[in-house]
């Protein structure tokens, strides 16, 4: 390799480079004079530097708030789902309102004081659910154990299974439908499928981040 030559694949003009040689007392006439390895690789460190690593920052994912029993205010409206067919009314024994639902499916904010004063008194329409809480704080708290095994026992495998063979259309329909410990028992099962490369229900799962907020598409 020639002066020239390197300098070209340095960037630098032809004289800098014959200016350094003769510096370092390498034999040199101009920019055509052929040059040894010692002396390319001289040049190379002089002008070349490899970039020191950039400091590795720990990124620390905040963490994830968990509202307990405590934490709810008596006034506080939770989401609620009738699975009873027809016009169910619910009556608050705190507040004496009547929350009226209308039909299975069927959405209505309910106040917190009023659920928690069904469930001290294990009132029939939450403990032979008439209505389901859909607030996942609230039925995770150690408070209310006894709702969230009412829930995890309403289905057992064979109907969780049940549900994830239905078709498309129907799935969503039922999804909808189901407590929140349930719903989590098919996410827990549709991850694992995936990540042992065998999950298929792509257009179920889009429907499981709809409804649930869930980010399977990520895995898609």
């Amino acid at each position: 390799m020639k002066v020239f030559e390197l300098a070209k694949e340095i960037g630098v003009p032809s004289s800098d480079v014959v200016a350094l040689l003769k510096e370092n007392e390498v034999p040199v006439k101009n920019h055509m004079t052929p040059l040894s390895d010692e002396a390319i690789e001289m040049v190379r460190a002089n002008y070349i530097t490899v970039p020191d690593e950039p400091e590795k920052v720990e990124v620390k994912e905040p963490k994830k708030v968990v509202k307990t029993d405590a934490d709810y205010r008596p006034e506080e409206m939770i989401p609620c789902r009738s699975l009873f067919a027809g016009v169910l009314l619910f009556t608050g024994d705190h507040t004496h309102m009547t929350y009226a639902f209308n039909g299975a499916g069927d959405r209505r904010n309910i106040e917190y004081q009023d659920l928690k004063a069904a469930m001290l008194q294990h009132k029939g329409s939450i403990f032979d659910p008439d209505i389901i809480i859909e607030d996942e704080n609230l039925i995770n708290d150690e408070h209310w154990f006894e709702v969230k095994e009412v829930y995890e026992n309403m289905f057992n495998e064979k109907d969780i299974e049940k549900v994830m063979n239905l078709p498309y259309r129907d799935f969503e329909k039922a999804f909808i439908q189901l407590p929140i410990t349930a719903k989590k028992r098919i996410i827990t099962t549709y991850a694992t499928q995936m990540e042992n490369g065998t999950f298929e229900q792509w257009n179920k799962a889009k429907i499981i981040d709809k409804v649930c907020g869930t980010r399977f598409d990520l895995k898609m």
